[in-house]
């Protein structure tokens, strides 16, 4: 989309855009994607309630590069306030004021994005030519032509510094960025530090965690029994290569601890070369299929039924998508011939007696 990418070159640094391929199905599935192309805004907390979740909104006007813009816009944070008395000057902390050009009736979008980016060490006001204190603080400073931005000095109208180069976010960050005090970035850095550690602390007790879970049993004869017939619940899965398929492993261990979580599967695979045969034989009686040219059978073995994996064991997608449509019921199972054949057997005693 030509104008998906020109709407993104236009609000740098005021919005972020991103696309998702398609084959993140779980991305798809958490937001109810039906249709591609599909956009969705995600819009940020409001400023009276900051802790709340963002708010999804679909997108569902034409596709150019104006309309995306508006609507993206339409969402962006307010930290500015319409300064329509001088008692909003009384206030604890250093102030950016915006004298806008005539042609502006409602807070320009640059002027959103620096009071969202710098809102933690100033307040931000604007002056619109209609308010009742414009022509009164105009004179006050000096302003004669407009837009005009301004830094003021905390709890008084005493100016800063009249900032007076073309207005862009790039060129008003750099002019903010000097009033910014030392002790105020040091806080700001070691927010980000505690942030960092936090988050390293939260991998770290992550993969700490992850190490104490076996995602994958290495199964012989009796735990074959145990995991994958009579009445237990879920899914039995069976991995059909040698342990020494280190590539296979890997592949098998990702999907293990993706769908882990579920507690619906079990993941194994064969571990004792003497029992192999014997898990084999059961899987061939099982299935009715003399060779073994898969590498996963998922076993349901409340109800002795089964389905077998038999796309490209290399393709993680196709792998996933396997997994994720058992969950959903969207795979058929067979019945066991071990199971059919007892029945069979029980029907014909049944009319020997």
């Amino acid at each position: 989309m030509p104008d998906f990418e020109k709407a993104a070159e236009r609000l740098k640094g005021l919005v972020i855009f991103a696309k998702v391929e398609s084959a993140e199905s779980d991305l798809m599935r958490k937001y109810d994607i039906k249709g591609f192309p599909t956009m969705k805004m995600f819009a940020p907390a409001s400023k009276n309630s900051p802790n709340t979740e963002k708010k999804v909104i679909p997108f569902e006007r034409q596709r150019t590069i104006n309309s995306i813009s508006q609507f993206v816009l339409s969402y962006l944070p307010n930290y500015v306030d319409d300064v329509e008395q001088e008692d909003w000057f009384a206030t604890k902390s250093k102030k950016v004021i915006l004298f806008p050009s005539k042609k502006f009736n409602t807070i320009p979008p640059l002027f959103k994005g620096v009071a969202r980016d710098f809102k933690k060490h100033f307040k931000f006001g604007i002056v619109f030519l209609t308010s009742p204190v414009a022509e009164q603080l105009a004179e006050k400073f000096g302003i004669e032509d407009f837009p005009k931005l301004l830094l003021i000095e905390e709890d008084s109208t005493q100016l800063i510094e009249l900032f007076d180069q073309k207005l862009s976010l790039q060129s008003i960050h750099t002019f903010l960025q000097k009033y910014v005090t030392n002790d105020q970035k040091d806080e700001e850095e070691a927010n980000e530090e505690n942030i960092f550690n936090k988050n390293e602390n939260k991998e770290t007790n992550k993969q700490k965690e992850q190490e104490k879970i076996v995602y994958i049993n290495e199964i012989g004869f009796e735990k074959y029994e145990e995991l994958c017939t009579g009445a237990v619940r879920g899914f039995c899965v069976v991995g059909l290569f040698d342990k020494d398929d280190q590539e296979s492993i890997h592949i098998y261990e990702k999907i293990a601890i993706k769908f882990y979580k579920d507690k619906l599967f079990t993941f194994s695979f064969l571990n004792e070369e003497k029992e192999n045969g014997k898990i084999k034989n059961q899987i061939r009686e099982m299935t009715g299929k003399d060779k073994i040219d898969y590498k996963i059978i998922v076993i349901r073995p409340k109800r002795s039924r089964w389905a077998i994996f038999d796309g490209d064991f290399a393709n993680e997608i196709q792998l996933q998508t396997f997994f994720e449509k058992i969950t959903t019921g969207d795979i058929r199972f067979k019945n066991s011939q071990i199971k059919d054949e007892k029945i069979q057997n029980d029907k014909e005693n049944v009319k020997e007696l």
